[in-house]
Protein backbone atom coordinates (compact mmCIF):
# COMPACT_ATOMS: atom_id res chain seq x y z
CA UNK A 1 0.00 0.00 0.00
CA UNK A 2 1.10 3.57 -0.62
CA UNK A 3 1.35 4.39 3.10
CA UNK A 4 3.74 1.48 3.60
CA UNK A 5 5.78 2.79 0.68
CA UNK A 6 6.20 6.16 2.39
CA UNK A 7 3.67 7.97 0.19
CA UNK A 8 0.82 8.77 2.58
CA UNK A 9 -0.47 11.73 0.54
CA UNK A 10 -1.07 9.39 -2.42
CA UNK A 11 -2.84 6.96 -0.10
CA UNK A 12 -5.50 9.60 0.64
CA UNK A 13 -6.67 9.46 -2.98
CA UNK A 14 -6.54 5.65 -2.85
CA UNK A 15 -8.82 5.55 0.24
CA UNK A 16 -11.18 8.16 -1.17
CA UNK A 17 -11.58 6.13 -4.35
CA UNK A 18 -12.07 2.92 -2.34
CA UNK A 19 -14.77 4.64 -0.26
CA UNK A 20 -16.48 5.92 -3.40
CA UNK A 21 -16.55 2.39 -4.81
CA UNK A 22 -17.43 0.63 -1.53
CA UNK A 23 -19.23 3.13 0.71
CA UNK A 24 -20.55 0.42 3.05
CA UNK A 25 -17.13 -0.64 4.41
CA UNK A 26 -16.60 1.35 7.62
CA UNK A 27 -12.94 0.31 8.03
CA UNK A 28 -12.00 2.29 4.91
CA UNK A 29 -13.25 5.52 6.49
CA UNK A 30 -11.57 4.71 9.78
CA UNK A 31 -8.27 4.08 8.00
CA UNK A 32 -8.60 7.34 6.07
CA UNK A 33 -9.33 9.17 9.32
CA UNK A 34 -6.19 7.77 10.93
CA UNK A 35 -4.20 8.60 7.79
CA UNK A 36 -5.35 12.22 8.01
CA UNK A 37 -4.32 12.25 11.68
CA UNK A 38 -0.88 10.91 10.74
CA UNK A 39 -0.61 13.66 8.12
CA UNK A 40 -1.28 16.27 10.81
CA UNK A 41 -4.77 17.11 9.56
CA UNK A 42 -6.99 16.49 12.60
CA UNK A 43 -9.94 18.43 11.19
CA UNK A 44 -10.05 16.21 8.09
CA UNK A 45 -9.67 13.17 10.32
CA UNK A 46 -12.61 14.27 12.49
CA UNK A 47 -14.69 15.01 9.39
CA UNK A 48 -14.11 11.53 7.92
CA UNK A 49 -14.70 9.72 11.21
CA UNK A 50 -17.83 11.79 11.89
CA UNK A 51 -19.13 10.97 8.41
CA UNK A 52 -18.50 7.31 9.14
CA UNK A 53 -20.57 7.57 12.32
CA UNK A 54 -23.41 9.25 10.43
CA UNK A 55 -23.47 6.34 7.99
CA UNK A 56 -22.72 3.65 10.60
CA UNK A 57 -24.14 5.02 13.89
CA UNK A 58 -23.87 1.63 15.59
CA UNK A 59 -20.15 1.38 14.93
CA UNK A 60 -18.43 1.18 18.30
CA UNK A 61 -15.13 1.00 16.47
CA UNK A 62 -15.94 4.30 14.76
CA UNK A 63 -16.81 5.89 18.08
CA UNK A 64 -13.64 4.48 19.55
CA UNK A 65 -11.56 5.87 16.70
CA UNK A 66 -13.17 9.29 17.09
CA UNK A 67 -12.56 9.18 20.84
CA UNK A 68 -8.87 8.44 20.32
CA UNK A 69 -8.65 11.34 17.87
CA UNK A 70 -10.41 13.67 20.32
CA UNK A 71 -7.95 12.65 23.02
CA UNK A 72 -4.97 13.19 20.73
CA UNK A 73 -6.19 16.63 19.69
CA UNK A 74 -6.64 17.89 23.22
CA UNK A 75 -10.18 17.19 24.36
CA UNK A 76 -10.00 14.19 26.70
CA UNK A 77 -13.41 14.95 28.27
CA UNK A 78 -15.09 14.74 24.88
CA UNK A 79 -13.01 11.67 24.09
CA UNK A 80 -14.14 10.00 27.31
CA UNK A 81 -17.79 10.71 26.49
CA UNK A 82 -17.36 9.16 23.02
CA UNK A 83 -15.54 6.16 24.49
CA UNK A 84 -18.23 5.57 27.08
CA UNK A 85 -20.90 5.84 24.38
CA UNK A 86 -19.01 3.27 22.32
CA UNK A 87 -18.67 1.00 25.36
CA UNK A 88 -22.40 1.19 25.98
CA UNK A 89 -22.84 -0.33 22.52
CA UNK A 90 -19.91 -2.72 22.61
CA UNK A 91 -18.66 -3.51 26.14
CA UNK A 92 -16.77 -6.46 24.66
CA UNK A 93 -14.25 -4.29 22.75
CA UNK A 94 -11.07 -4.49 24.81
CA UNK A 95 -9.38 -1.45 23.28
CA UNK A 96 -12.31 0.76 24.26
CA UNK A 97 -11.98 -0.40 27.87
CA UNK A 98 -8.25 0.37 27.85
CA UNK A 99 -8.84 3.75 26.18
CA UNK A 100 -11.32 4.61 28.94
CA UNK A 101 -8.69 3.96 31.61
CA UNK A 102 -6.17 6.17 29.82
CA UNK A 103 -8.70 8.97 29.46
CA UNK A 104 -9.82 8.74 33.09
CA UNK A 105 -6.19 9.04 34.17
CA UNK A 106 -5.59 11.94 31.78
CA UNK A 107 -8.57 13.75 33.32
CA UNK A 108 -7.20 13.21 36.84
CA UNK A 109 -9.90 10.70 37.75
CA UNK A 110 -7.29 8.30 39.10
CA UNK A 111 -9.57 6.41 41.50
CA UNK A 112 -11.89 5.54 38.60
CA UNK A 113 -8.91 4.56 36.43
CA UNK A 114 -7.65 2.25 39.18
CA UNK A 115 -11.10 0.68 39.59
CA UNK A 116 -11.45 0.17 35.83
CA UNK A 117 -7.96 -1.37 35.69
CA UNK A 118 -8.78 -3.71 38.57
CA UNK A 119 -11.89 -4.75 36.67
CA UNK A 120 -9.71 -5.67 33.68
CA UNK A 121 -7.54 -7.87 35.89
CA UNK A 122 -10.59 -10.05 36.61
CA UNK A 123 -11.10 -10.75 32.89
CA UNK A 124 -8.70 -13.56 31.90
CA UNK A 125 -8.33 -12.18 28.37
CA UNK A 126 -7.46 -8.69 29.63
CA UNK A 127 -5.76 -9.39 32.96
CA UNK A 128 -2.27 -8.60 31.67
CA UNK A 129 -3.46 -5.27 30.28
CA UNK A 130 -5.20 -4.46 33.57
CA UNK A 131 -2.01 -5.13 35.54
CA UNK A 132 0.00 -3.00 33.10
CA UNK A 133 -2.48 -0.14 33.57
CA UNK A 134 -2.26 -0.49 37.34
CA UNK A 135 1.53 -0.51 37.08
CA UNK A 136 1.46 2.75 35.15
CA UNK A 137 -0.98 4.34 37.58
CA UNK A 138 1.08 3.35 40.63
CA UNK A 139 4.27 4.30 38.83
CA UNK A 140 3.24 7.83 38.03
CA UNK A 141 -0.11 9.22 39.13
CA UNK A 142 -0.29 7.51 42.49
CA UNK A 143 3.40 6.90 43.24
CA UNK A 144 3.86 3.56 44.92
CA UNK A 145 6.90 1.89 43.32
CA UNK A 146 6.40 -1.42 45.16
CA UNK A 147 2.83 -1.77 43.85
CA UNK A 148 3.86 -0.59 40.38
CA UNK A 149 6.57 -3.25 40.34
CA UNK A 150 4.13 -5.94 41.48
CA UNK A 151 1.66 -5.08 38.69
CA UNK A 152 4.28 -4.80 35.94
CA UNK A 153 5.68 -8.21 36.94
CA UNK A 154 2.21 -9.75 36.92
CA UNK A 155 1.48 -8.26 33.48
CA UNK A 156 4.61 -9.97 32.16
CA UNK A 157 3.92 -13.23 33.99
CA UNK A 158 0.49 -13.40 32.35
CA UNK A 159 1.71 -12.38 28.89
CA UNK A 160 5.49 -12.74 28.57
CA UNK A 161 5.38 -12.05 24.82
CA UNK A 162 3.53 -8.73 25.07
CA UNK A 163 4.55 -6.22 22.38
CA UNK A 164 5.84 -3.92 25.13
CA UNK A 165 7.60 -6.69 27.10
CA UNK A 166 11.08 -5.20 26.68
CA UNK A 167 9.85 -1.82 27.85
CA UNK A 168 8.17 -3.36 30.89
CA UNK A 169 11.28 -5.38 31.76
CA UNK A 170 13.38 -2.21 31.62
CA UNK A 171 10.92 -0.40 33.90
CA UNK A 172 10.90 -3.36 36.30
CA UNK A 173 14.70 -3.21 36.45
CA UNK A 174 14.61 0.50 37.22
CA UNK A 175 12.00 0.04 39.93
CA UNK A 176 13.89 -2.87 41.50
CA UNK A 177 17.02 -0.75 41.71
CA UNK A 178 15.10 2.20 43.16
CA UNK A 179 13.14 0.18 45.70
CA UNK A 180 16.23 -1.76 46.81
CA UNK A 181 17.42 1.24 48.84
CA UNK A 182 14.01 2.33 50.06
CA UNK A 183 10.79 3.40 48.42
CA UNK A 184 11.48 6.38 46.21
CA UNK A 185 9.10 7.73 43.60
CA UNK A 186 10.40 6.98 40.09
CA UNK A 187 11.90 9.81 38.08
CA UNK A 188 11.59 8.28 34.62
CA UNK A 189 8.14 8.27 33.03
CA UNK A 190 6.25 4.99 33.12
CA UNK A 191 5.67 3.13 29.86
CA UNK A 192 2.72 3.94 27.67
Amino acid sequence: MRVALGRPREAVAFYEEAIRRSPKIPHLRRSLGFLYEDLGEPENAKRVLSEALEIFPESALGLGALSVLEANTGDPAKALAATEEALAQRPDVAQLRVNRIVLLARLGRVDEAVAASEELTRDPALASEGHRSLGILYDGLRPDPARALEHYEEALRLAPDRPDAAELRARIGTLRRRTGGGLVAPTAPPPG
